[in-house]
């Protein structure tokens, strides 16, 4: 950046300042391809790279393209949003079976606990009776 400003290129100096935070190509989701942003995604891209806390990720930029008008359908921006929803429902889908299968277990625990002869049930019952006996 130094030797853009020694040499007086504006243009480049600024584009150098805007892009600081750009550490991945589809933090350049206005110049990446659609064709390109869907390669780099099969193949894992994050879309939540940033290189400060609270600096811009390509999921936030992009996000601000669509709000802003920028993005038509099928778009470098569109795909990136599309993405991040496909990855939330894949995660989604794996949480509400886990939970469900937890579900499951705690019903049959409880079952087998407070069947009779289990010890839940003897438990439940001694109780009972000290209980009923004060």
């Amino acid at each position: 950046m130094a030797e853009a400003e020694e040499e007086e290129h504006p243009e480049v100096v600024e584009w150098l300042r805007c892009t600081y935070d750009c550490i991945t190509p589809l933090h350049h989701v206005h110049l990446v391809p659609p064709p390109r942003a869907r390669a780099l995604l099969r193949e894992g891209a994050d879309i939540l790279a940033k290189r400060r806390a609270n600096g811009p990720t390509p999921l936030s930029i992009a996000r601000d393209l669509i709000v802003r008008g920028a993005a038509p359908p099928g778009s470098t921006p569109r795909l990136i949003v599309q993405h991040n929803c496909k990855s939330l429902h894949r995660r989604w889908r794996v949480v509400a079976r886990m939970v469900g299968r937890l579900v499951v277990m705690r019903k049959r625990s409880a079952e087998r606990l407070y069947a009779p002869g289990g010890a839940g049930a003897e438990a439940s019952r001694a109780e009972f009776e000290r209980l009923s006996l004060d």
